[in-house]
């Protein structure tokens, strides 16, 4: 587990381990940033609202998706951290989960990250699994949960996004729609 995991629940944040107290802070800030907007922040904390931006926009791709047949929820899995554009080569696996919870939509991404077997290259184990959960709201997106430090998060986001944009790209190409592709997954 992260040293600077952080849980924030029902308005109170538990924070574990060391960085404690500015932990403490980054959250306070990025919470105050949700809240006000880009137009209100000082410079230096305008990348903290970006990374709220940055998460609504993954929820509204993956959510592009849409169900498969028979299920209720939104689910897309892929791949980051690689050498180049093949997912055998990456070792960070990604799934993106939206589902609707006591009414409200509720979005978790869970990043796990895997070695490759000594004796056997074609096997990957896994080694280290963080979560991001929490909701959209309007632009923007309220994390009630994250594994990763603040300084972590920015990188991840990004990584996310342009996966899921490079799948979708990579679907508008085939021959394949996202509806078609609903049905095999």
């Amino acid at each position: 587990m992260s040293n600077n995991r952080i849980e924030h629940h029902s308005g109170s944040a538990t924070l574990l381990g060391r960085g404690s107290c500015r932990a403490f802070m980054i959250v306070l800030i990025l919470m105050w940033a949700a809240g006000l907007g880009k137009a209100s922040l000082p410079s230096q904390q305008a990348s903290s609202f970006e990374r709220f931006a940055a998460l609504a926009q993954i929820y509204h791709e993956v959510l592009d998706f849409g169900p498969r047949p028979g299920e209720n929820f939104v689910k897309q899995e892929l791949f980051i951290g690689g050498p180049d554009d093949d997912d055998t080569n990456k070792n960070i696996s990604v799934i993106v989960l939206i589902q609707t919870i006591d009414g409200a939509e509720r979005m978790t991404i869970q990043v796990t990250r895997m070695e490759r077997n000594r004796n056997d290259p074609r096997i990957k184990t896994a080694r280290e699994t963080k979560s991001i959960i929490g909701y959209p709201d309007r632009s923007l997106f309220r994390i009630t949960r994250s594994d990763f430090a603040a300084d972590e998060l920015e990188s991840v986001c990004s990584q996310i996004l342009r996966a899921i944009q490079d799948k979708k790209r990579l679907i508008k190409g085939s021959d394949l729609n996202i509806q078609q592709i609903r049905t095999i997954n």
